[in-house]
């Protein structure tokens, strides 16, 4: 299994044996909770669908399906010309607006200029510099970058495509911990606790893989009679 539930990718079936439950002092011994296994459900702790935030060409997909990488790292790359161009006039267009204040600002003390007109230019200003803002952050979108470490499950879009805002590129997951779902009878709720260790069997492999108690629901489904709970799995 090398060092990891059921693969690197691999979030499906699992069954849970219930251990001890976690002590609520240090020493004291908890008596083991009596249930059948239950079923689990393994899903990545993290995901997304990473979408573009400008109209752009893709020029480069850094990284393929399966293939892991790390917080921060490129995904994938648009053609950034033209959002380079506008970032380079907005700065132009910030620094103009700085010296038309700076030289309003002069004339007011030598009673050559109007407050109004000196106000009108910090208001331009103000003006230019958001829009260097917002040109910087368009640059920036043209590399799509992972929010976390983890691997791409699907890539939705091919080099040379036209993408827009809000247009899906790739799906990625967080695999180094995964996230253990499942339902417990309410009549057991009272012997589950938070900080719990657990021991999940692996559907695929038959592999103990050990989990712990991270979420409990905090309502019982009427229909069902159970409780919602979540445990994490470190994948590493």
């Amino acid at each position: 299994m090398t060092g990891r539930v059921a693969g690197s990718l691999s979030f499906g079936m699992a069954l849970l044996l219930l251990g001890p439950a976690a002590s609520a002092a240090e020493g004291e011994n908890a008596a083991p909770v009596a249930l059948e296994p239950i079923p689990v459900i393994l899903v990545p702790h993290q995901q997304a669908t990473l979408s573009a935030e400008v109209t752009s060409t893709v020029t480069e997909i850094a990284k393929e399906l399966g293939q892991a990488f790390e917080a921060k790292a490129p995904l994938v790359l648009l053609e950034k010309t033209i959002h380079t161009a506008n970032r380079d006039k907005a700065k132009a267009q910030e620094a103009s607006a700085r010296a038309q204040l700076q030289s309003k600002e002069s004339l007011l003390a030598d009673g050559q200029a109007s407050a109004t007109e000196v106000e009108t230019a910090r208001m331009n200003l103000a003006v230019a510099r958001t829009d260097l803002v917002v040109a910087e952050k368009q640059l920036a979108a043209c590399t799509l970058k992972a929010p976390f470490a983890g691997r791409v499950v699907r890539v939705q879009v091919n080099r040379y495509e036209w993408v827009q805002p809000g247009q899906a590129l790739v799906d990625i997951v967080d695999d180094h911990i995964l996230r253990a779902q499942f339902l417990v009878p309410s009549m057991a709720l009272p012997q589950v606790k938070l900080g719990q260790k657990l021991s999940l069997k692996v559907a695929e492999t038959g592999a103990a893989v050990p989990a712990t108690v991270s979420h409990i629901g905090a309502v019982v489904d009427p229909a069902s009679s159970t409780v919602k709970v979540l445990a994490e799995v470190d994948n590493q």
